[in-house]
């Protein structure tokens, strides 16, 4: 863990890195950072992206730990189908909570 004030940059985040929420599970892995604001999670396996915003994340080290629990952040994320495409419909509309 980083110490106490320290607080992670985007820059730390790489791609391939497993994504581990809270409860300290992977429930992802980083596929690439966009901009400063957002991480793109590689495709599930129906062929999806997800997308979490940075502010999610607590800390860097070997993954990227993010500050809530694996299944809140499923709620959360965003989701592009791959009927979609590749972006969000709504990706700069996101605050700084990262809802949309």
């Amino acid at each position: 863990m980083p110490t106490v004030g320290q607080k992670p940059t985007i820059s730390q985040v790489k791609p391939q890195m497993p994504v581990v929420c809270s409860e300290n599970r992977q429930f992802g892995v980083v596929d690439r950072v966009e901009g400063s604001s957002r991480i793109r999670l590689t495709r599930d396996e129906d062929g999806n992206l997800h997308y979490i915003p940075a502010n999610w994340v607590k800390y860097v080290d070997d993954s990227v730990h993010i500050d809530r629990p694996g299944r809140q952040a499923m709620r959360e994320w965003v989701v592009v189908t791959k009927e979609d495409g590749d972006e969000p419909e709504d990706a700069s509309s996101e605050d700084a909570s990262g809802e949309a």
